[in-house]
């Protein structure tokens, strides 16, 4: 998905747990130790925005054995953070 008219301060980004194989917890904001910016990911993060390309990312074991999948294209430079992300249940 693109998303072309994203707002960090207006809109939110809701992503479905069981889509994500369960590997985020449901019904809440995303942790902030699940979101990563840049490009690389540790053994916490799920979630990585790039800010330089918008790419938007989940990460199934953030140590690179499985493939990160990109979910969505955003602007670039947002200032996104995990609070824009929630994990519908």
């Amino acid at each position: 998905d693109t998303i072309t008219d994203f707002v960090v301060d207006d809109d939110l980004i809701v992503l479905s747990a069981q889509g994500f194989g369960g590997q985020l917890p449901s019904n809440a904001t995303l942790a902030a130790s699940a979101f990563s910016l840049g490009s690389a990911a540790t053994a916490n993060h799920r979630v990585i925005y790039n800010p330089t390309s918008g790419a938007l990312l989940f990460d199934p074991d953030g140590i690179g054995s499985q493939q990160s999948t990109q979910i969505a294209t955003l602007s670039s430079n947002l200032a996104l953070t995990s609070d824009n992300i929630f994990i519908e249940g």
